[in-house]
């Protein structure tokens, strides 16, 4: 249940609503969602990491990420390239190494556009 929608619309539609701690928070907790997955002895990369569909806030605004469809092992090593291709992590794009790295990247550069004050609709994706 996302009673708060997803991230994106948050940011995007509602932006006067989201005060800088509140902004904070949210990047922070997806952010330590991203580095529990990624520390397991076998990390977990998402691969395809969407704000609008794959990021869902709760009733008390805590980031829950979705959508696992495309995650694979970091130990698969090298692979085809799959999954949305805006913001992807150069290593993958280039050849198709899956880095805990992708997850950061795809999920910071829309973050940081959010933080700065610079999202606009077309990262909505």
């Amino acid at each position: 249940y996302a009673a708060n929608r997803n991230l994106s619309d948050g940011i995007y539609i509602n932006a006067k609503f989201f005060s800088w701690t509140l902004i904070m928070h949210i990047a922070l907790n997806l952010a330590t969602k991203l580095d529990y997955r990624h520390s397991f002895s076998s990390p977990l990369v998402h691969k395809d990491l969407i704000l609008k569909n794959d990021t869902i806030l709760n009733s008390n605004f805590r980031a829950k990420i979705a959508n696992f469809g495309l995650a694979r092992s970091r130990e698969k090593g090298r692979g085809h390239i799959v999954g949305t291709r805006r913001y992807i992590a150069p290593e993958y794009s280039e050849n198709g190494l899956m880095p805990t790295k992708l997850d950061v990247y795809r999920c910071g550069v829309p973050m940081l556009k959010m933080l700065i004050g610079k999202a606009d609709a077309s990262d909505i994706y």
